[in-house]
């Protein structure tokens, strides 16, 4: 006979572990040690970037002990003792939340504010509203912000660092800061701060070959951000089980997966214009030519192209469950609209610098009677091309790293025998890809819901900055059908600029800069293209191509027979109406954009004087209140003036006279500067409509009509067209 079998089954109970706060504390030899059977393992350090630098943890009821965190490098974010100074090349800012900083440098003790603002520029990660989120929980930290040559490591210390998602969010506040500054075209302070923002990009490369996996919605080191709120317990999502909800600080949606890409490319297209306006900028080792800039800057845009979460992050679309995320919720957009504006514009500029270089070429040989087979384009494969200007870069360097991470055939490739027009043919793909998805401000506010859109952005001055390089480039080309398709293709830019989206005066952008209390406004004013602006830009679109077609009439008159009535028919023909039409409408641009600025001038003189009788009133106020305070003092008892009641404080009265005199000083500078740009302008535009009489007077087939065209010409320019004897050999015939 069987024995009996009994059979039991372990239940999956758990302990309830009552509050800490009503347990009594335990003696050092009944606390609980580490399961060796769990510790044997390798040890799970505690994730990096969230509470650290916090003093205090959550306000939360029941905190978990935190594990003892393994030996590791010491982070970048150490401490620096009030008065301290180092000899390196180091910059420190300092923050007391994550969404206000401070630079602090050696040579400058008063920090410098970093507007808030303007942080919305680059998308921000969205902040859980909570209690243990406050800025009471945390304490200020100093910041290294390494600004040592480009072609160098950089700091070893901070090379050698994890970069964390605390650090992404760093590194885009820097680089907040540093588009703000280089707004405000000032290189000395805008060099350190790209400087900056180039060696923590190095940083965070060396960490990761594909820095999306910081800020993606799967990836567990983007989790070490998000914290579990259950019960008053926190716990990583990394180790958070699947069907436990998870909220706090989650990934940012705007951060798509070209994000680093685009940041580090237009850091390098920013230096790379600043070093080419001040080329004695450049610290040793850096090349004082911006093309080796440049050219890195396409190489980054196209390895972010070419990123694997790129391509497969939005191919699974049940990445996306209801389940997981709220109704409300959207993806990323796939295309990221400023790596093609950015890419666009770095392409013009190569196209720029190399019309620049080959402007005094000799013309190309005439065609030959047995052309070869192959043909290639000689003009542009001379020796010193500016391909030849990228230098051996240093391979610990950030240039050296993005060398070897270039893909084996780049479209870079394709660029060393290109033309200029070739060059805008790639360039014009990449703005349209960019226009395309950019956004676009509507009276519906639902039509921005998809794409968060920061309040310092303005498609108008993005458009206006695409259309004013092309026609730079196109007024530059030699061939008068290429710069006419250009300009052509700069004037449909041009004309997606609603008048909605302009401003009539221009304000007080330079009086608003050389004003301290007025330095919210600088970014407004430069964001916004005003209608003088776009006004100037038109009449140089069609300028640039009306003297092109009129070029090309006037080659046909000088091939054919000289007699009036070749000349005659080549006049009425439907392109001279074409070339007139189009220098009509140039001059009509012109003049407006002129009257903008006479009205903008004395808009602005106006408003300054009424600030000047603004502070001149309270100035009076001031002393007529001081007077009668001064007045009662002398009803106030004995007692009460010995003890300094009511008393005017010489030093207060003398600090706010000097703030008075220092702003109206400031005003006078502005406005000394505001009326100098004011005449450059109409000079220019005196230029432009002097060069559009005249091209537009050639091609008029009245006498009397061409005569008035040209009085007007020379009274524009001051400069008599035609001498006595040129006049006298006209009457003659």
């Amino acid at each position: 006979m069987p024995f009996p079998v009994s059979i039991s089954f372990s239940s999956n109970t758990f302990p309830v572990r009552p509050p800490a706060s009503i347990m009594p504390p335990l003696p050092a030899s009944q606390k609980p040690h580490p399961n060796p059977a769990i510790s044997s393992g390798v040890k799970r350090s505690r994730p990096l970037g969230l509470w650290k630098a916090r003093r205090y943890g959550p306000a939360l009821p029941t905190p978990p002990a935190a594990p003892t965190p393994s030996p590791h490098t010491e982070h970048p974010r150490r401490r620096i003792p009030p008065g301290s100074e180092s000899d390196s090349d180091k910059e420190f800012y300092r923050d007391a939340s994550p969404h206000s900083r401070a630079l602090v440098t050696k040579h400058q003790s008063q920090q410098h504010q970093v507007r808030q603002d303007y942080f919305a520029a680059i998308p921000q990660p969205a902040d859980d509203s909570s209690d243990d989120d406050s800025d009471s929980t945390r304490i200020a930290r100093t910041r290294i912000m390494d600004v040592s040559t480009t072609a160098g490591p950089g700091d070893l210390s901070l090379s050698t660092s994890t970069f964390t998602y605390e650090d992404w969010l760093d590194l885009k506040q820097l680089f907040a800061k540093a588009c703000e500054q280089y707004e405000f075209d000032d290189p000395s302070e805008t060099l350190p701060l790209l400087r900056g923002v180039i060696h923590e990009c190095h940083r965070c490369l060396l960490s990761y070959h594909d820095p999306y996996v910081l800020f993606s919605f799967s990836h567990p080191f983007a989790a070490q951000a998000t914290l579990t709120k259950e019960s008053g317990t926190q716990t990583p999502a990394s180790t958070a089980q699947p069907g436990q909800k998870t909220r706090g600080r989650a990934a940012n949606p705007e951060d798509i997966p070209t994000s680093f890409h685009t940041l580090l490319g237009t850091t390098l297209f920013f230096f790379g214009n600043s070093i080419a306006a001040n080329p004695e900028l450049a610290l040793p080792g850096e090349p004082p030519i911006p093309v080796p800039y440049w050219i890195a800057a396409l190489d980054v845009f196209e390895s972010g192209e070419h990123l694997p979460s790129r391509i497969d992050s939005f191919v699974n679309a049940t990445t996306y469950k209801s389940d997981n995320l709220s109704r409300d919720h959207t993806p990323p957009p796939r295309e990221d609209w400023r790596m093609g504006v950015m890419w666009g514009r770095t392409l013009v500029a190569l196209a720029t610098e190399m019309a620049d270089r080959h402007r005094n070429d000799p013309p190309p040989p005439e065609p030959e009677h047995f052309p070869s087979p192959f043909p290639t384009n000689t003009d542009y494969l001379k020796t010193g091309t500016i391909w030849d200007d990228e230098p051996e870069w240093p391979a610990e360097s950030l240039f050296g790293l993005i060398a070897a991470r270039r893909a084996p055939i780049a479209r870079r490739m394709m660029l060393s025998n290109a033309t200029p027009h070739e060059i805008l043919q790639l360039a014009m793909d990449h703005f349209s890809r960019g226009i395309f998805y950019m956004p676009r401000h509507t009276s519906n506010s639902s039509a921005l819901s998809r794409q968060t859109v920061s309040p310092q952005f303005s498609r108008s001055k993005s458009l206006y900055e695409i259309a004013d390089e092309v026609l730079l480039l196109a007024e530059k080309l030699p061939d008068p059908e290429e710069r006419k398709e250009w300009a052509v293709y700069a004037e449909s830019i041009l004309n997606q600029i609603h008048a909605s989206q302009t401003r009539k005066y221009q304000g007080q952008s330079t009086a608003a800069s050389a004003s301290t209390s007025a330095s919210k406004d600088i970014g407004d004013s430069r964001s916004v293209i005003t209608e003088g602006l776009l006004a100037k830009a038109h009449g140089r679109t069609c300028l640039v191509i009306g003297s092109t077609m009129a070029e090309i009439i006037e080659e046909k008159m000088d091939e054919g027979p000289e007699n009036e009535e070749t000349i005659g028919s080549l006049m009425r023909s439907e392109e001279a109406e074409e070339v007139r039409a189009a220098l009509l409408r140039a001059i009509d641009f012109f003049e407006r954009a002129r009257m903008y600025i006479v009205e903008d001038t004395l808009g602005d003189e106006e408003e300054l004087e009424e600030e000047d009788d603004d502070e001149d009133m309270m100035s009076v106020d001031d002393d007529d209140e001081a007077d009668d305070e001064q007045e009662a003092g002398v009803l106030m008892s004995a007692s009460a003036r010995a003890r300094g009641k009511q008393r005017r404080d010489p030093k207060a009265d003398e600090a706010r006279r000097t703030r008075l005199e220092a702003r109206r000083a400031a005003r006078t500078e502005a406005r000394r500067l505001y009326l100098q740009e004011a005449e450059e302008e109409k000079l220019q535009l005196s230029q432009y409509l002097a060069e559009a009489l005249c091209s537009l007077a050639n091609l008029t087939e009245s006498k009397e009509q061409q005569e008035e065209y040209y009085r007007r010409a020379e009274a524009e320019t001051g400069v008599r067209l035609f001498d006595e004897g040129d006049d006298e050999m006209d009457e003659g015939k």
